[in-house]
């Protein structure tokens, strides 16, 4: 596989940089990033772009003209149209590549001249200047935190890059405070934040007042756990789920659950590191009962005290050991109710609901099974309250390992597609007939990629994952002799590949 090499780089990540990225105000599209890659071993260069569709309406197709500049000062210019484009609105849209004449390209530059969208034509009047700064606000350290909070809370992804800076209306067109400017839409295009009328969330009397309130309920919520944890803790020695006689309490679960033999025992992951073993970046653990079910997990980051956290979890029954709640506790409070939909003939659920705490709507997740009960696919959909509908498939093969995950997204507005990607995976297997190596492929993700992870096993179990020869994951695990049928379904899957049921098992998100 050929090996490219990037020599030029400009993007609205770094939009002050020496070489900038330029936009003509009001023009519904905005070159979002300009690349130039060279091939290390043929020296061929070739120019990459990618356009972002600033506005809420559909851009149909559109004309730009790309200039190309040589360390010896000439030039190469390209006119580019696509006429099927059809950006969705705050969408991107990827040129194809170019091939330039030489492989001594210094910098480039891009200018959209014409546009067509759902709403009208726009074609270029002026000259495209660097994108505008941000406009600075005056806070203190406790209403700068709080800022970063109700800006995560309203869906910003760039909360702490965001805070220090005003949303800013223009003449037809807006900035976020993450520096991303828009046209007519209700959500910024880059950070995912709801823009809206509600201008408080900059006023630094109004934050250090929420801060005061924010910090009494997290202290409430800390009071209200430590009193469930006591509850639990005597609920558990009242009912005798202690030593040696949890386990026959288990098999009476069992018996009343009608399961038609008794399950195998499993392994199931009680602790996860991520990076190096020895000084993870970040560790989960968890609390399992002899079920193998998750009662709390711990999540502790080296060196980020304020991104630690805990997630507690309510079970419906011993036996199925499905969490009807989670409930996490950290500054944000965040929380899911859960409730089975369906179930096959042998007790799996192959649809439940979901009730988040947040920015979404109630969604659903389906789970289709293979004869043996290990996981085969699994759909997760969900509607934010703009009614944009996000889906997530996860397909994994008779040996638990992840084969594809897509996802895709639909605009509640439009109805039209609003971006999308893919994940496939294929495997390779040693002497011993263990999967000793993984290729992810990714298509429709920026540019397209290859990445490889090799596993390490220690007792028939994966204990870690190497990506470029670092260790990425590594796992640790305890034996269950009577596994719920939920922890059966989570042992099914490589753990570093749960993905949709990530909220009911917290493992690793799919890498």
């Amino acid at each position: 596989m050929a090996e490219y090499k990037v020599i030029f780089r400009a993007d609205t990540d770094h939009p002050y940089d020496q070489h900038v990225i330029t936009w003509e105000q009001g023009c519904p599209l905005m070159f979002e990033a300009i690349q130039i890659s060279r091939e290390t071993e043929s020296g061929k260069a070739f120019l990459q772009t990618k356009v972002r569709n600033l506005s809420g309406a559909i851009a149909s197709s559109f004309k730009a003209r790309l200039t190309c500049h040589y360390k010896d000062g000439s030039t190469e210019e390209f006119e580019t149209e696509p006429l099927d484009a059809d950006i969705a609105p705050c969408g991107e849209y990827a040129l194809k590549p170019i091939a330039l004449s030489r492989g001594d390209a210094a910098h480039a530059e891009a200018l959209v001249l014409s546009v067509d969208t759902s709403d009208g034509n726009w074609t270029s009047t002026a000259t495209a200047c660097p994108l505008p700064r941000r406009s600075p606000l005056a806070l203190s350290a406790d209403a700068l935190n709080e800022r970063i909070s109700q800006l995560r809370e309203r869906g910003c992804n760039k909360p702490c890059e965001a805070a220090p800076y005003s949303y800013v209306e223009h003449d037809g067109w807006s900035q976020c405070p993450c520096g991303q400017i828009s046209i007519g839409c209700r959500v910024c295009p880059s950070c995912g934040l709801r823009f809206g009328n509600d201008t408080t969330i900059e006023n630094g009397d109004f934050l250090e007042e929420a801060a005061l309130e924010r910090a009494q309920k997290t202290k409430d919520a800390e009071e209200a756990k430590a009193e469930r944890n006591s509850k639990l803790k005597r609920s558990f020695k009242r009912w005798g789920l202690i030593g040696g006689a949890v386990a026959v309490l288990l098999v009476c679960a069992v018996s009343i659950y009608a399961l038609a033999t008794k399950p195998l025992a499993v392994s199931v992951v009680s602790r996860i590191t991520y990076g190096d073993s020895e000084k993870p970046d970040r560790t989960d653990s968890f609390l399992l009962d002899t079920n193998g079910n998750i009662l709390e997990l711990i999540c502790s980051n080296t060196g980020k005290e304020s991104m630690n956290y805990e997630i507690e979890y309510t079970l419906d029954d011993l036996a199925v050991g499905f969490p009807v709640s989670v409930d996490t506790s950290n500054e944000y409070d965040e929380s899911c109710i859960q409730k089975i939909l369906s179930k096959d003939e042998s007790g799996r659920p192959t649809e439940f609901s979901q009730e988040f705490d947040g920015v979404f709507n109630p969604g659903t997740v389906k789970i289709e099974y293979y004869e043996d009960g290990k996981v085969k696919t699994v759909v997760e959909e969900t509607v934010n309250t703009h009614n944009d509908t996000y889906v997530y498939l996860f397909a994994y093969n008779d040996e638990g390992n992840l084969t594809e995950m897509t996802y895709a997204c639909t605009s509640g507005a439009t109805g039209e597609s609003a971006g999308g990607f893919s994940y496939y995976y294929t495997y390779e297997k040693d002497a011993s007939g263990e999967v000793s190596t993984c290729i992810k492929t990714t298509v429709g993700l920026r540019t397209d990629e290859v990445v490889e992870y090799t596993y390490e096993y220690a007792d028939g179990n994966i204990s870690k994952v190497y990506k470029d020869g670092k260790q990425l994951l590594g796992f640790e695990y305890v034996s269950v002799e009577n596994p719920s049928v939920w922890t059966q379904i989570r042992s099914s899957v490589n753990p570093s590949q749960i993905g949709a049921l990530l909220k009911t098992a917290p493992m690793s998100t799919v890498y």
